[in-house]
């Protein structure tokens, strides 16, 4: 997660962050779960709050999203394997 944070303030050099999602603790690390939420949200489906989701972590520094507003256009999804690996997919809604 802290990784994450990081890749993600990196990449939006100081700008607010979008609203994030973290379906993982509901869909678990395997399979298409994150896949499908993220395709989800592309399409505009409510998600609710994160689950078990409490306070923020200062050293993440993210506050996950949760409240539904208008379906984004893009979705970014991220990955890391327990290896070292990592991967981003960019995926984005064509009216």
């Amino acid at each position: 997660d802290r990784l994450e944070a990081r890749v993600l303030r990196g990449a939006w050099g100081g700008a607010p962050l979008p609203p994030v999602l973290a379906p993982k603790a509901v869909v678990g690390e395997y399979g298409a779960g994150i896949l499908a939420s993220a395709l989800l949200a592309l399409a505009g489906s409510p998600f609710g709050a994160v689950h078990g989701f409490e306070q923020p972590d200062p050293e993440v520094g993210l506050e996950p999203g949760g409240e539904q507003g208008e379906a984004p256009c893009r979705v970014l999804l991220t990955g890391l394997a327990s290896g070292g690996g990592a991967a981003w997919l960019v995926f984005e809604r064509v009216s």
